[in-house]
């Protein structure tokens, strides 16, 4: 894009910084030596956070001769949507030339088109950043869903063994699971077909625990 610009406005240089999250995402330079490039940054940079600041409002491109004879005219880097940063034709020995109408609009649309490219440049940029991070996301959570089914064949395993008898209650000491040998070995009383619903003390009281009751000190469901 700077070599474009150079040669349709017959300029000598051309440097162009985009900002990004008001920082300097890129930066480029046409024809400019070190001095030049250090003399003139400063004063694009700030140049190009204004663009990006008044992108709706952006400074006039004018044509300005420095103390040392260079001549140079800074314009906003915008496309069609928003300003991305500033740009600067410099003409090192001579004034720059009065531009024709269809000149400035060939330049005007060179710039726009220019800009966008780098604007869409920079879109898909975060958008392959977000990507990777989602990707990073979905990675650590399948990674932990594999943690978890290991722990669940774990857990399985254990209470599905005939020697182990296994239930589940709430707070309040009610039974809402059972496995399979629990079930089979502790029978609940002739009223009830299963011990779901049923408070955990007549499974303690079967096993002669001198602890029954979710509200005894002792209750090894309540220590649960």
């Amino acid at each position: 894009g700077a070599g474009l610009l150079s040669e349709e406005t017959s300029a000598t240089s051309v440097g162009i910084l985009i900002l990004h999250n008001n920082a300097i995402s890129a930066e480029t330079w046409h024809g400019a030596g070190d001095d030049l490039r250090k003399a003139l940054r400063p004063r694009l940079e700030r140049l190009a956070r204004d663009a990006v600041k008044n992108t709706l409002t952006p400074f006039e491109p004018t044509p300005l001769a420095l103390e040392d004879g260079t001549w140079i005219c800074p314009f906003p880097f915008a496309s069609a949507q928003t300003s991305i940063g500033a740009g600067c034709l410099i003409w090192s020995n001579s004034a720059p030339p009065e531009p024709t109408g269809s000149c400035r609009r060939k330049v005007e649309q060179l710039i726009q088109v220019t800009a966008g490219r780098a604007h869409n440049l920079i879109q898909l940029g975060e958008a392959k950043v977000q990507l990777q991070q989602y990707e990073r996301w979905f990675k650590r959570l399948d990674e932990q869903l594999r943690v978890l089914d290991r722990e669940r064949q774990k857990f399985t395993s254990v209470v599905n063994q005939t020697d182990t008898y296994v239930f589940v209650t709430d707070d309040s000491g009610v039974i809402k699971w059972t496995n399979k040998a629990m079930s089979s070995r502790f029978i609940p009383d002739a009223a009830a077909k299963e011990w779901l619903g049923l408070p955990c003390r007549g499974i303690c009281e079967g096993l002669n625990s001198g602890h029954c009751g979710i509200e005894q000190v002792g209750c090894p469901v309540k220590r649960a």
